[in-house]
C-alpha cells in the first residue's frame, strides 16, 4: 500500500504537469475574465475589476506568479505594492506570511485559453466576477460560469514603470454612482426634492405584480459625520469589500435580488441588508 507521502508527491507532480509554463517559473501576467473582460486590479487593498488597456497606472493589472515549490500551485503578487491576493476576507489584498494557505492558488484549466483560480486553504472559494460588476467576487461557482473563468496573459518580466507623479487615491467603483445627500429642509421649487425622512425601519419588500427584477437599485444614504464602509456577503462567504460612502452622501449601487449587503464604520459590523424586489431600495445610516 502507498504511504500518505508517496500519495502526495504523486499528486504534486500531477499539479505540476497540468500548470501552464508561466506558473513554473516566476512570470508577470496579467488576469482577464471571460465573462466581462476586464483585468483584476489592485487599489489599495480592494481587488477591481478594471478595463483593459494602459489606463492611470499599468502596475495595477500586473501581477507576479510566484511558484510554490513543484507543486503547481502559486501566489499572486502586485507589481504596484507587493501585496497578495488572499482568500480570507472576500478576496482581498494583504501581506501575507509565507505559509499562509489562503494566499494559495490553483490554476484549473477549462479550455486551453482559460482556468478557474481556486484557492488552496479554502477549496470551495474561486475567484469570479458574478455578481458585483466593480470588485473581484469570491465563493462558490457553477461549472458553466464564465465569470469564473481567467485568462493570464504573460508579460515581460520587468513590469512597466509607473507614470510620473503620485499615485491617484483609490476612488469609488464605477457602479457605485456616489452624490452629496439631498439637504434636510425643504427645497426651493426650482430644486430637487428633498431626501425622504429616515424610517423606522427599512421595509419588507413586497411582491411585485409582475415577474420580479433580475436587477436592483440600492441607495446607499450616509447621514453620519463619518465615512460608511459598504461590503456584500455571497451564499454565506466572509463579506468583501464593495465601496467607501463619504459622509453626508448617498452612492447608488445595482445589485441582485436576494444579495447580502453588509455596513461597517471603523472597526464595527453594522446592519446587513438583503436586495429585494422593489426596483429601488434604501438603506439610510443611521437609520
Amino acid at each position: 500500500m502507498r504511504s500518505r507521502k508517496a500519495i502526495g508527491w504523486v499528486m504534486a507532480l500531477a499539479l505540476l504537469a497540468l500548470a501552464p509554463q508561466w506558473v513554473r517559473a516566476q512570470q508577470v501576467v496579467q488576469i482577464e475574465n471571460k465573462w466581462r473582460k476586464t483585468l483584476i486590479g489592485a487599489d489599495g487593498k480592494v481587488l477591481r475589476q478594471m478595463p483593459p488597456g494602459p489606463g492611470a497606472n499599468p502596475l495595477a493589472t500586473q501581477w507576479f506568479v510566484e511558484p510554490v515549490g513543484n507543486s503547481g500551485l502559486f501566489r499572486l503578487r502586485s507589481a504596484l505594492n507587493g501585496l497578495y491576493i488572499d482568500a480570507r476576507s472576500g478576496p482581498a489584498l494583504v501581506a501575507a506570511a509565507p505559509g499562509a494557505v489562503s494566499a494559495i492558488w490553483a490554476y484549473e484549466p477549462v479550455d486551453g485559453e482559460f482556468g478557474r483560480l481556486r484557492n488552496h486553504g479554502q477549496k470551495h472559494k474561486y475567484l469570479h466576477t458574478q455578481y458585483i460588476p466593480s470588485i473581484v467576487n469570491g465563493g462558490t461557482i457553477q461549472p458553466g460560469w464564465h465569470s469564473a473563468m481567467w485568462r493570464l496573459r504573460a508579460l515581460d518580466a520587468t513590469p512597466a514603470a509607473s507614470p510620473a507623479g503620485a499615485l491617484p487615491p483609490p476612488s469609488a467603483p464605477a457602479s457605485a454612482a456616489v452624490a452629496p445627500l439631498p439637504p434636510v429642509p425643504a427645497p426651493a421649487p426650482q430644486m430637487a426634492a428633498p431626501m425622504p425622512p429616515p424610517a423606522a425601519s427599512v421595509p419588507a419588500p413586497t411582491a411585485p405584480a409582475t415577474a420580479a427584477p433580475q436587477t436592483v437599485d440600492l441607495v446607499f444614504q450616509n447621514a453620519s459625520n463619518s465615512p460608511l464602509d459598504v461590503f456584500v456577503q455571497e451564499n454565506g462567504a466572509d463579506p468583501a469589500f464593495a465601496f467607501t460612502v463619504p459622509p453626508m452622501s448617498q452612492a447608488v449601487q445595482k445589485s441582485p435580488v436576494g444579495l447580502v449587503w453588509r455596513l461597517a464604520q471603523g472597526d464595527a459590523w453594522l446592519d446587513a441588508f438583503q436586495a429585494g424586489t422593489e426596483p429601488q431600495q434604501v438603506i439610510r445610516f443611521p437609520q
